[in-house]
C-alpha cells in the first residue's frame, strides 16, 4: 500500500485488537519515529524506523491504552478498511503523555520525554 501523507520525523503509532476483542477494544501497543521512507515505483511504501525512538509495550502495559480514546471517526468507533490511519500531532501528543505515565521501564520513559 502506498502512503501519501507520511513524513520523516513523525510517529507511527502501532495498534492491535487482541484475540476475542471487539473493535472498540483496539489497543496501542507501541510506536516508532519515522527515520525514512522508501517509495519504489509501482510498489508499496516502506517506513524505516528510528531504532533509538521505538517502543513495543509489554503485554500488560499494552492492554491499558485504548486507541479510540485518542482518535475518533464520524459515525462512531470503526476501523473499516485499510491498514492505517493518519493522526494529527494534536492526537499523538496525548498518546505520548499517557504512554509515559503507563510505561514502567525508566529507560523507555526517558526516551518518550
Amino acid at each position: 500500500m502506498r502512503l501519501a501523507n507520511v513524513e520523516k520525523g513523525k510517529l507511527a503509532v502501532l495498534t492491535t485488537r487482541f484475540p476475542g476483542d471487539d473493535e472498540e477494544d483496539r489497543k496501542i501497543i507501541g510506536f516508532f519515529k519515522i527515520a525514512g521512507l522508501r517509495n519504489p515505483p509501482d510498489h508499496e511504501t516502506y517506513l524505516v524506523a528510528d531504532q533509538k525512538c521505538a517502543l513495543r509495550l509489554p503485554l500488560e502495559e499494552a492492554k491499558e491504552l485504548l486507541f479510540w480514546d485518542y482518535y475518533s471517526t464520524r459515525g462512531g468507533i470503526k476501523w473499516g478498511t485499510g491498514l492505517f490511519r493518519y493522526l494529527a500531532d494534536s492526537q499523538v501528543m496525548p498518546i505520548l503523555a499517557d504512554l509515559r505515565d503507563t510505561i514502567r521501564d525508566p529507560i523507555s520513559r526517558q526516551m518518550i520525554d
